[in-house]
């Protein structure tokens, strides 16, 4: 359970003997809600869990049993997924990273060339760097694994041309055989092939917002409008592209995997809880004639009947209206202490910066 941004432990459950099945999985979450109602005297709000099949069919039937809850994928795991979607694109330029994963591996194997790279490094007065490989159950490791690689691209460089003037290769060392010395030769020219490493780095600047995307979502803390503003800022950067790394099945597959996932979304929720940070309020949708101060009253009082069951106060319309509009002194004082306190944060991150 999370609480003011801090995770609470409630139970956990040894299931090693027990068939995964969605019926299964419901019934130890009611156990836990009923567990947390009468020792924590806490009434859930909502529920999230990773999106396989078990899980996905438990969570709608809490849904259906309990249609007040907010019931949601975990976000962390969709974003991973429209990762997938877009190494699974078929773009040429993607072949890029089937030949940096074998060079990585390749490079991984080979403990006498990790022991020179690490050589070169602390000879030049740099940290030691290991060579990354990318987990597929990791989010974010394909972007590390590679950006990782690309980094390691002087040393690699330094260890060639030092090679070349001493007449010793080093990535031939302990090769016995003509297969294994066959693949050494493929992997040097490999590195010493520009294309390669500029079509990579094209890849590591398609990964770079996905892996903030991740890093985002997978919180423990990640709240309902940081999820819908990042899906907003991987729709914007895959439809706008920089020339240089423009690729359009690339961007294809993510905006299609963004749109698939946010069709399936509880999407008042998420409009909802941006809407009601202060910072955004209707900012977000000031090109979206259908959000006027109505539509957004009848939402948010559909959001508030659903998680309290019960109609909102007679002051509800006038308090959403004077929210959004700064037209009272209570929302006036509210707005001003949160600008201040944003200015606050705001000289505390130059500050930081500074140092």
């Amino acid at each position: 359970m999370t609480a003011n941004r801090q995770v609470h432990t409630v139970r956990v459950i040894d299931s090693s003997d027990e068939r995964k099945t969605a019926d299964r999985f419901l019934q130890h979450i009611e156990e836990t809600f009923q567990k947390v109602k009468e020792e924590w005297s806490v009434d859930v709000a909502g529920f999230a869990s990773d999106a396989s099949g078990e899980s996905r069919a438990a969570r709608l039937a809490l849904l259906a049993k309990c249609p007040w809850l907010i019931v949601l994928d975990c976000y962390g795991h969709q974003v991973n997924l429209i990762t997938g979607d877009y190494l699974g694109s078929g773009s040429n330029l993607l072949a890029v990273s089937d030949q940096a994963e074998e060079l990585i591996g390749w490079l991984r194997r080979r403990t006498f060339v990790l022991a020179r790279i690490r050589e070169i490094q602390l000879t030049n007065g740099k940290k030691a760097a290991a060579v990354l490989r990318a987990v597929q159950t990791r989010w974010t490791s394909h972007y590390h694994a590679f950006k990782r690689l690309l980094e390691l691209q002087p040393t690699l460089g330094a260890i060639l041309a030092e090679d070349r003037l001493r007449g010793v290769s080093t990535f031939l060392v302990g090769l016995r055989g003509a297969t294994q010395k066959a693949k050494a030769h493929e992997m040097t020219s490999l590195m010493q092939n520009g294309t390669f490493w500029h079509a990579l780095n094209r890849i590591k600047l398609h990964l770079e917002p996905l892996a903030i995307a991740a890093n985002i979502a997978q919180a423990a803390h990640t709240r309902l409008d940081q999820v819908i503003i990042v899906f907003g800022f991987l729709h914007y950067r895959f439809s706008h592209l920089p020339p240089d790394i423009a690729d359009e099945a690339a961007s294809t597959a993510v905006l299609q995997s963004i749109e698939q996932r946010w069709a399936k979304s509880d999407q008042a929720v998420f409009i909802a809880a941006l809407i009601l940070n202060p910072v955004f309020k209707l900012d977000a949708f000031a090109e979206q004639p259908e959000f006027t101060e109505g539509s957004i009253k009848g939402l948010l009082k559909d959001i508030y009947t659903r998680l309290f069951r019960e109609e909102p106060p007679p002051s509800f319309a006038g308090d959403v209206s004077h929210y959004l509009n700064r037209t009272s002194e209570t929302y006036e004082r509210f707005h001003a202490n949160v600008e201040d306190r944003l200015k606050q944060v705001g000289s505390s991150t130059v500050r930081s910066g500074a140092c």
